[in-house]
């Protein structure tokens, strides 16, 4: 027995969806479009929150389909800065208002909000973002490398311990 196929209760046009490379930054968004964006940004709600608010039939796939809508995504980013600058708080008031809770929480000695504090602070100066390490290997590196592949293990185990101080050892792989 063949299942029916199932089809979408929300119109594709309405997801917001887009191919690379053919989409108009600058043509204005939809009305749905619009509506999510002011829900996430003003009201503060999630993603899929705001999709159901803004009218869509089936939120959760919505919001996933607008949040990488670049239309979207850079509605989004607009309307916060929009909203930032109205409201006068920036980066700094937020991190000001922080430090001035950590010294109410230092005069009534409770280090338990004092490190919450400094954990948002951490958090609001990318201080928590993973480091990244770039490794790059020059032509007088890719040179040693060649040299170490050509040398037998005898000629390595001297060049990493010239004075003959070995330990023995046998390798079990588990």
């Amino acid at each position: 027995m063949t299942q029916p196929k199932r089809r979408s209760s929300t119109p594709a046009k309405d997801l917001g969806t887009f191919k690379l490379g053919t989409q108009d930054l600058n043509k204005p968004l939809t009305g749905m479009q619009s509506l999510f964006v002011t829900h996430l940004v003003h009201d503060r709600l999630n993603p899929t929150i705001s999709a159901r608010e803004a009218g869509f039939k089936q939120p959760a796939t919505a919001a996933w389909a607008l949040m990488r809508n670049p239309k979207v995504v850079r509605a989004i980013a607009v309307e916060r800065e929009t909203y930032a600058l109205a409201s006068n708080i920036t980066k700094k008031a937020v991190i000001d208002g922080m430090m001035e809770a950590i010294d109410m929480a230092k005069m009534k000695a409770d280090p338990a909000v004092m490190v919450a504090g400094w954990r948002e602070i951490g958090k609001l100066c990318g201080f928590y973002e993973p480091t990244v390490h770039k490794l790059e290997v020059t032509a007088k590196g890719a040179a040693l490398l060649a040299q170490m592949d050509s040398m037998s293990d005898a000629e390595l185990l001297e060049l990493a311990a010239p004075e003959g101080v070995i330990i023995e050892g046998e390798v079990e792989s588990g």
